[in-house]
């Protein structure tokens, strides 16, 4: 339970080889690759610099256009095949296959076939829906003229006569009209439709007539048209709206055509992991120096594995490379990535430690430190069987009828063990959703409110000078016991010689104990305020420094006082589930027991969800600032080994 042991390792490889180590490296998903090409790495190390940077293969530009295909036709499937429900997709999990079956399964499937036709059926579509926006465009321009029931082609110009189809402004509509009267005459004009805005009508002149006609429309606004059709336009409409119903039943037909390629998603998706896994082995070489022939690979490995990795690495190249191991050097603290291992309980809470910071090489695991309080406070604050026993069952089940992935399936442990501490806690204050069985409380957190109080101190005293602890356990460990005993024990002196000397008399201490225990707390104090700044040189600063240090006695008693959020959360959720109870006792007559069951499952539902949520919250914040503070600075980076991508499929080792 602890963090893994790092070394850095240094492989070099003849160029042609390359390939087939980076593969089996994947493979091997244990190596974090150093990127030999920063200029700050190079700067540093002289001998690096005649080296030359290596590069991505040649063929990442043809590999970076299959893998966009495949998402395309993956895209355009998803758009008409529904995916799996959730429910169904947890069930049946991912599916499992090595590298080399998927390798096998992608060379004997036509993907690029399948992607061809499906490129197909979207220009199809394409083609369908834009002839539907041209025809409805056609339309929307003929709707106005709707009214008029003779051919468009009897409305063409002839021998002697001109005629004119358009519109203009609605309000310039009597004017262009009395316009034509008034100043040329002899000219027919008749209106075919109003809307809001235009008027729509036919003007009939000799054609002597044609310019001047036409000289006052276009001074009054008329907008002329072009109708290129021989039936009456609702004759055309309805042509139009045929047209339009074929051509979606077109488009029905071609969906349902792509709906019968479901089977044909897995085959996408093996593809896109084969390729995109292939990218990455070819994105790798970023990291690497070559010269003209051998190529030069720097990494991080966890201890345990060298052996493992030089046995891989023997089998893929037989006696053709060079390995070499190096334990981490004291400058190389802050650049080691972290790997973690604990129990399968513990292991479970890391990624509380990961929300906050992973830990820095030199210092320890804060996971197996803090699970325990997490599980005893988490169960404190939820504090009922009922809630408890559900969340139990709930991931009991998933866990058992579900395939979940590494993450998720941590996600529900961590809440499998978080469900016996709230069983344990409901029991010991008799809360089973509320009050509803009447359980027995061997503490009743209304009437016994004073000593839950005490016991969230308590725990908040326990868990304080158990940081307080750890961290004088690091100095030790690091070789200054002085500072241990300064930096700890001063303030142990002056928490327990404050803590026995004001509460002694009311604990019934005698008073010699209580004397002393002030003395105590003086010497502590003396300590803080003389050594805290003993790294400082000037004497006036050193005793700034630790006169301010003094202060921070003042954030021990925060730190203290907020250990009785454990009280309150426990006592708020429980009383909420109680009123929610009395709510559905007061339905009346019959109604309590057919509306009764809707509201109870509801309230309580609701309930749980807040008392889970307010308990993560609340005690993630208990962790980080009251216990981490005391120890802990994290700062670390999480180990990100060159590994395979899963996203659609479980890819494990050969």
């Amino acid at each position: 339970m602890a963090i893994v042991k790092m070394n850095k390792f240094t492989l070099l490889v003849f160029e042609s080889e390359r390939e087939k180590v980076l593969e089996e490296l994947q493979k091997f998903q244990g190596v974090e690759f150093i990127n030999l090409q920063k200029e700050e790495l190079l700067e540093e190390n002289e001998h690096l610099k005649d080296l030359y940077k290596d590069d991505v293969a040649s063929h990442y530009s043809e590999c970076e256009e299959k893998i966009s295909k495949i998402k395309h036709s993956l895209e355009f499937l998803r758009n008409y095949i529904p995916p799996k429900s959730l429910l169904k997709a947890m069930k049946e999990g991912k599916k499992e296959m090595t590298f080399s079956e998927l390798k096998e399964r992608v060379k004997t499937t036509d993907w690029q076939g399948i992607a061809a036709e499906l490129k197909e059926k979207e220009h199809r579509i394409g083609d369908i829906e834009s002839q539907v926006s041209k025809i409805k465009t056609e339309i929307e321009l003929l709707e106005p003229w709707s009214p008029l029931d003779v051919p468009l082609e009897d409305l063409k110009a002839s021998k002697y006569s001109r005629i004119f189809i358009g519109s203009t402004a609605k309000e310039a509509e009597e004017l262009l009209i009395k316009d034509l009267e008034e100043n040329i005459g002899g000219v027919y004009t008749e209106v075919v439709n109003r809307d809001s805005k235009n008027t729509y009508f036919i003007v009939i002149c000799h054609k002597e007539k044609e310019d001047p006609v036409l000289e006052h429309l276009k001074g009054k606004g008329f907008s002329q048209l072009n109708l290129p059709y021989r039936e009456s336009p609702s004759q055309v409409i309805s042509d139009f709206n045929k047209s339009i119903e074929k051509l979606l039943e077109e488009k029905e037909e071609v969906i349902d055509t792509i709906k019968s390629y479901q089977d044909k998603i897995e085959i996408f998706e093996m593809a896109y992991e084969y390729y995109a896994n292939i990218l990455l082995r070819m994105e790798a070489p970023k990291n690497f120096l070559k010269t003209n022939r051998v190529v030069a690979i720097a990494g991080w490995t966890a201890f345990d594995s060298n052996d493992e990795l030089e046995s891989i690495i023997k089998k893929t190249l037989g006696e053709a490379y060079y390995l070499s191991f190096e334990e981490v050097e004291e400058k190389e603290i802050d650049d080691v990535p972290i790997k973690l291992k604990n129990n399968f309980i513990v292991r479970n809470f890391e990624s509380i430690t990961e929300m906050y910071s992973m830990p820095k090489y030199n210092e320890i695991d804060p996971t197996p430190l803090l699970a325990p309080f997490y599980i005893i406070f988490f169960g404190m604050m939820v504090a009922d069987a009922g809630y408890g026993t559900l969340v139990l069952l709930g991931s009991a089940i998933i866990l058992k009828f579900f395939k979940l992935d590494e993450e998720k399936e941590k996600m529900i442990k961590f809440f499998f063990w978080l469900s016996i501490p709230t069983i344990a806690f409901g029991l010991l204050f008799g809360s089973f959703f509320g009050d509803i069985l009447g359980l027995k409380a061997i503490i009743n957190p209304i009437d016994d409110i004073n000593k839950v109080l005490v016991a969230s101190l308590a725990m908040g005293v326990i868990q304080i000078f158990f940081g307080l602890g750890i961290k004088a356990y690091m100095l030790i460990r690091d070789g200054d016991p002085l500072g241990a005993f300064y930096d700890v024990g001063s303030w142990v002196m002056v928490l327990v010689g404050a803590g026995l000397f004001l509460g002694g008399g009311a604990l019934g201490l005698p008073a010699a104990t209580v004397s002393i225990s002030k003395y105590v707390m003086i010497i502590g104090m003396l300590l803080i305020v003389l050594m805290e700044g003993r790294h400082i040189k000037n004497k006036g600063a050193r005793l700034g420094a630790g006169f301010y240090a003094l202060y921070g006695i003042t954030g021990y008693i925060g730190d203290l006082v907020s250990y009785s959020r454990l009280m309150a959360l426990g006592l708020a959720g429980g009383q909420l589930a109680n009123a929610f109870n009395l709510i559905v006792r007061m339905f009346p007559g019959w109604s309590v027991f057919i509306i009764g069951p809707i509201f109870f499952v509801f309230f309580h539902l609701f309930n749980i969800f807040l008392s889970l949520l307010g308990a993560y919250v609340h005690n993630c914040r208990l962790q980080y600032i009251e216990y981490f503070g005391k120890f802990y600075e994290g700062g670390g980076r999480a180990f990100s080994p060159f590994k395979m991508i899963n996203n659609y499929l479980q890819i494990n080792r050969d």
